[in-house]
């Protein structure tokens, strides 16, 4: 039945034939969460429900440079630690407003060019948007109302 030298025949496979071994998960945008990083469950429940591994550490930066100088107003400059804190603070700070100031831009150019091509669907858009902003803008108001009664 087998041919002679059998055993020394090469095994060749086109694209997409042949044994393919591959894992295939779900969680494709939390290659950070693995399981050796504590409870890999309870990590990626914090991570997508409560605040990303970013809004935590701003919030740290935040308390630490806040107690900072409530204890002294020269420790920030005296100390490297916190100055170099400071520096990459405020550089976090300058990616999100290059961030937000190249999504305005888009926002301009996508709306001028609506402007050109679709006037009639970009008023009614942009009245939908005014209603969101009213509504979203008296909740703002009322929350800071309470805020302020109970301070």
């Amino acid at each position: 039945m087998y041919p002679w030298l059998w055993w020394w025949s090469p095994s060749f496979n086109f694209p997409f034939s042949g044994a393919v071994n591959q894992d295939i998960e779900t969680d494709w945008f939390s290659d950070e969460i693995t399981p050796e990083s504590g409870d890999a469950t309870i990590e990626r429940k914090v991570f997508r429900d409560v605040a990303s591994y970013g809004t935590q550490l701003g919030l740290l930066n935040e308390a630490v440079l806040a107690l900072a100088q409530e204890l002294d107003s020269d420790t920030l400059e005296n100390n490297k630690a916190l100055r170099r804190l400071k520096t990459l603070q405020e550089q976090v700070q300058q990616v999100k407003n290059q961030t937000q100031a190249q999504a305005r831009t888009r926002a301009k150019k996508i709306l001028d060019q609506l402007v050109e091509e679709d006037p009639d669907y970009l008023a009614s858009l942009l009245e939908s948007y005014a209603t969101k902003i009213r509504a979203a803008s008296h909740a703002t108001n009322n929350g800071d109302n309470q805020v302020s009664e109970v301070s």
